[in-house]
């Protein structure tokens, strides 16, 4: 059985228009920061966010949102969460408020670990 599929559908319509989502999903935002020359933004995209079992817990608690750094809109962005290596993951609620921050590349067991225990619904705890 092939547990690898297509990466994280991601929300195409931008942070604002994310968190709108979000609030009407009852679900978290998570930001991904990325640049193209990171190699680690690579690995993390073909070979973790592409396990469907992270996939799926992702996406069942969360709208993803890609963000380039080569945008100034995005560095903006970075700029008011601290982010500073590449990748970054945020995950938010629908009014922007920062409830996790995952820094770096994770493996398939430390990604996992980061999102099994964020509760299904924002409104019900936070960390």
């Amino acid at each position: 059985m092939d547990i690898h599929a297509q990466g994280l559908s991601y929300f195409s319509h931008g942070l604002d228009s994310a968190k709108v989502e979000a609030t009407y999903q009852n679900k978290y935002v998570l930001i991904e920061f990325y640049a193209d020359w990171c190699i680690n933004c690579k690995i993390m995209d073909e070979e973790i966010f592409s396990i469907q079992e992270i996939k799926f817990i992702i996406e069942d608690k969360c709208i993803p949102v890609k963000l380039d750094i080569k945008y100034f809109s995005s560095m903006d962005v970075a700029d008011i969460y601290d982010v500073k290596v590449y990748p970054t993951l945020l995950v938010l609620e629908s009014n922007g408020t920062l409830i996790h921050k995952i820094v770096g590349k994770k493996t398939y067991s430390e990604l996992l670990v980061e999102f099994i225990d964020l509760p299904r619904h924002p409104s019900v705890t936070k960390f």
